[in-house]
């Protein structure tokens, strides 16, 4: 199958399997994040209510960090399946190459950045006493 003849492309020969192909990485990049809170919160709920009161805290600070940078993910993504759909490896490889790049660099700078205002953000947050001990470690 050519992708760059349009009579040819797998979407006009199986268009519910070509979309559904392309669709379900996206859903399940955006479900994995969610669903490996509630089990974090499953396990952690087994050490009291402290240590969940500070995972809370510290998923709630870290997620919202992350969802920051959610454009990453969706936009490469995005561009990963414009290449597929063109045939273009190159620039399969290209983009992947860079989002994980990107990433890395925003990993640390966050690191960086946000780790010496763990304790105040803990505290922003509401967290005080044992809570706010366990949720900046």
């Amino acid at each position: 199958m050519n992708p760059s003849d349009p009579d040819n492309h797998s979407f006009i020969a199986a268009p519910h399997r070509t979309l559904g192909a392309m669709a379900l990485p996206l859903l399940l990049s955006l479900v994995a994040e969610p669903v490996t809170g509630l089990v974090d919160t499953a396990f952690v709920a087994r050490l009291g209510s402290v240590s969940l009161a500070a995972a809370g805290v510290g998923t709630t600070a870290l997620t919202s960090l992350f969802w920051t940078f959610n454009f990453l993910g969706v936009g490469s993504q995005t561009l990963v399946a414009k290449a597929t759909g063109r045939g273009d490896r190159d620039r399969i490889h290209e983009t992947a190459s860079l989002a994980v790049g990107l990433a890395v660099l925003l990993g640390l700078c966050l690191i960086v950045l946000v780790w010496p205002f763990a304790s105040r953000i803990a505290a922003l947050m509401g967290a005080e006493g044992e809570v706010h001990a366990q949720a900046v470690s």
